[in-house]
Formats: structure tokens, C-alpha cells, sequence
């Protein structure tokens, strides 16, 4: 699946209004000015006649970043600044088993990295089903190839990259996900 990840570098105090341009930017004005959110607050452009098939989107934002997925097919996007730390109470909400187990045999100095990827992976996959963080991160595996994993198998697929000084997870369908990243 293609998906165009828009990013832009903000002021840390950015409000609203710089969110609201950046979404005006990266979908178009008249997409923007159709933008709404559905059951849990998930946004997404509303259809209309001259656009019946508007695009899926994903929207997320850290200190000083933002970034939207848009793509043709549900999609879904996290990003986080590498310099976050989980502290070990989170961690033992984000980690499956599997995970918990493999964190614990990585040197320490890739440990924080691994769970901060796992982190915005499994967020990216809950905002493209539309669960949310609520949809619980530990019940998620997700494998070294990208694909997410839960007791009756794999539901999905997400890939993590770096962008400027942050990590964004770009979460699909089907694990062939090719991202173009657009500083707009």
C-alpha cells in the first residue's frame, strides 16, 4: 500500500491553529474543510459529490513535529521523539510476552529504543483500526518483518522509520507498505 506521510517541524508551543494549517497543507482546503471524527474520535475527511472517495487519514504529533498519513485504504500513523523514555510501568502495558521477553535480553543501551518503537508501531495499529490506545497494546505482538500479531493471528501490518529526531510508525492492512515522506 502507498502512503504519503506529510510532516512538518513545529514550535514545541504550537497550538491549534499551526495544526490546522499543516491539515489544510497536507489534504487541501477543501478536503480540511470536511474533515471530521468518527466513533472514538478517529479523523477522516467527509465524502462529497465532486469526491465521493476522499482518502484515508492519520493524524499524530510530538514535541516539535507533526506528521498525517494519507493513503486509499485505512491507515494509521504515531510518531514519538526518540529522546522519550518509557518508564517500566508503561512498558509492562505496551509489551506482550514475547516482547517483554525480548527487550529483557537486549543490551540495555538498545532497550529504550525498542520499546519506544514498539510503542508507536502498536499505536499506528490501533488508530488504523480505530481502537485507540484502548484497544490494548500488550494483547499486540509485533514481529521483526512488521507484522502485528494478536492470539488469532496476524491483523495487520506496520513499519517504523526515523525522521528528523523521531520515530514514526506507519501502520496497514498488508505488510507491503511503501511511505513517501513529504516535508510540507
Amino acid at each position: 500500500m502507498r502512503v504519503t506521510v506529510y510532516w512538518r517541524a513545529l514550535p514545541a508551543d504550537a497550538g491549534r491553529a499551526a495544526r490546522d494549517a499543516f491539515l489544510a497543507d497536507a489534504l487541501g482546503r477543501a478536503r480540511f474543510a470536511r474533515l471530521t471524527s468518527g466513533p472514538g474520535g478517529k479523523p477522516f475527511v467527509a465524502p462529497a459529490q465532486a469526491d465521493p472517495h476522499p482518502p484515508h487519514m492519520s493524524l499524530s504529533h510530538t514535541r516539535g513535529l507533526i506528521v498525517c498519513a494519507v493513503a486509499d485504504a485505512p491507515v494509521g500513523v504515531d510518531v514519538e521523539a526518540r529522546q522519550r523514555a518509557v518508564p517500566p510501568a508503561l512498558a509492562r502495558r505496551i509489551l506482550s510476552a514475547a516482547e517483554a521477553g525480548r527487550v529483557s535480553a537486549l543490551p540495555a543501551a538498545r532497550q529504550g529504543a525498542f520499546l519506544l518503537e514498539r510503542w508507536v508501531a502498536k499505536e499506528a495499529h490501533l488508530k488504523r483500526t480505530g481502537e485507540g490506545i484502548a484497544g490494548g497494546m500488550a494483547s499486540l505482538t509485533v514481529a521483526d518483518d512488521g507484522g502485528v500479531e494478536t492470539d488469532g493471528g496476524i491483523c495487520g501490518a506496520v513499519r517504523v522509520f526515523s525522521l528528523a529526531e523521531a520515530f514514526v510508525a506507519v501502520a496497514a492492512e498488508t505488510a507491503a507498505i511503501e511511505a513517501a515522506f513529504r516535508e510540507i
